[in-house]
């Protein structure tokens, strides 16, 4: 019988998450604000997006990666 491991996907931070999108921290959080794009918040101050998230963004035109 097979088993199917899951694997869990590390959640980037801003910086993390900027650098992925190669955009600035400030743009990152301007398209924050602006609705742009969509963070998940683990905490009031803490912001976090799922590697995953970023690509399916990516590829729908909304980033800057090239």
């Amino acid at each position: 019988m097979e088993t199917q491991t899951a694997t869990v996907e590390k959640p980037y931070g801003i910086k993390e998450a900027a650098d992925y999108l190669g955009i600035s921290t400030q743009t990152l959080y301007g398209w924050i604000s602006s609705g742009k794009i969509k963070p998940h918040r683990p905490s009031k101050r803490s912001v976090r997006f799922y590697p995953s998230e970023l690509e399916a963004f990516v590829k729908s035109d909304g980033g800057s990666k090239k």
